[in-house]
């Protein structure tokens, strides 16, 4: 059972119990509230499990497989944990550790819808994604893979511009790098994918 103790204040009970529709236990107790279920009822929980799970399959060549583990968890994902509560420094700690794996979430499977030959939902996923995320720029690259995969006149665009530079120095285009995909750890170790 995954729980976790929020103050009165934060948490209308009944609502909440309604919302959990009957798989999270709402326990009051003494200057709060207890919520107690599965761990997989709790976002953040199926996230990691989904990842860690979609990464193993799509390293084992089989990413065909590995997208819709991580869809269904990308799409129910609604925003920042605990949006609009004050937290403190192990709090705002764990928020933070959870923006980044929904980040490696979201660019694992739009890497994946590249490499299944979906670029279009590679596009539809990343268009908001990469307009909010401006500065990481292996998003930025998805993107234009996709963008230019499924003729987007904004691919069609970077493919002008980049001839025409060809073209001004005399040289043949620099090949577009791919975007490197992985995890933290990874570049601890020098591993990119």
């Amino acid at each position: 059972m995954a729980t976790a103790t929020y103050p009165s204040a934060h948490l209308n009970s009944r609502a909440f119990e309604k919302a959990a529709d009957g798989n999270i236990e709402v326990i009051r107790e003494q200057g709060g509230y207890r919520l107690s279920g599965a761990p997989d009822t709790v976002d953040l929980n199926r996230l990691t499990a989904r990842l860690s799970e979609a990464r193993a399959t799509s390293e084992a060549e089989s990413p065909a497989e590995a997208v819709p583990l991580l869809a269904d968890v990308v799409e129910g994902w609604h925003g920042s944990l605990l949006a609009g509560l004050p937290l403190g420094p192990a709090l705002a700690a764990r928020r933070e550790a959870a923006e980044r794996k929904c980040e490696e979430a979201f660019e694992l499977l739009a890497d994946l819808h590249l490499r299944v030959g979906r670029p279009d939902l590679a596009v539809g996923l990343l268009r908001p994604y990469a307009a909010r995320r401006y500065a990481r720029e292996h998003v930025q690259v998805l993107l234009m893979q996709a963008l230019i995969a499924t003729d987007d006149p904004a691919g069609r665009s970077l493919l002008e511009s980049r001839r025409r530079i060809a073209e001004r120095r005399g040289t043949a285009p620099a090949p577009m790098k791919p975007a490197r995909i992985g995890h933290p750890g990874d570049r601890r170790h020098g591993r990119l994918r």
